[in-house]
């Protein structure tokens, strides 16, 4: 694994149980170390104890905010994509969060000022546009890859088919849904 950012790490510190060897840059120098996480309780992940030093705060202006915008979406992107890899794979499946999440993380974002719950709506905005690409048949990427199927092959797919399938990713969207709200309120309730 080789995260390239912090947030990449904290995504990875969450769902890593095993000792991990790290190559790090400190000082010009090649360091590698062996790191074994511990479990925290409160957060429900194990943590490496890494934390970010402070950033350096960059001036945005209309004439960098073009390329700062693209950057944090690359990331958040990044971010995303690997979280959804992640679930295929079974893992971070108790961090995934539904409505009562985003609620919760709404009212927390809210909570530090209008800059941080403006990022929380373009990330949550750039999740749901990646999420829809997805190439199942429900959402707009499966129309896409079906429509340069039968564009490809030169016929139309058989119609039940095509509903038998759709019924099938509903079923598993509305599964996903529920697992998600009830991991969301068992947070709530189950300490």
């Amino acid at each position: 694994v080789e995260p390239k950012t912090f947030l990449e790490f904290q995504a990875f510190n969450g769902d890593n149980k095993g000792t991990e060897t790290f190559t790090i840059l400190r000082d010009g120098q090649t360091l590698t170390v062996e790191v074994t996480p511990t479990y925290n309780k409160e957060t429900d992940s194990y943590m490496f104890g890494i934390s970010a030093k402070a950033g350096e705060q960059v001036k945005i202006n209309i004439l960098n905010c073009w390329y700062y915008g693209l950057v944090e979406m690359q990331v958040i992107t990044s971010m995303t994509v690997q979280a959804l890899l992640n679930l295929v794979r079974g893992k971070g499946l108790n961090q995934l969060s539904g409505p009562v999440g985003i609620y919760q993380a709404t009212a927390t974002y809210a909570s530090l000022g209008f800059g941080a719950y403006m990022m929380l709506v373009a990330q949550i905005s750039l999740n749901v546009g990646i999420f829809n690409l997805l190439p199942l048949p429900v959402l707009d990427g499966g129309q896409v890859v079906i429509t340069v199927l039968e564009w490809i092959t030169k016929r139309q797919f058989n119609e039940k088919l095509k509903t038998a399938i759709m019924i099938i990713c509903w079923l598993l969207l509305i599964s996903v849904m529920i697992f998600a709200t009830w991991n969301d309120v068992s947070k709530l309730f189950i300490k």
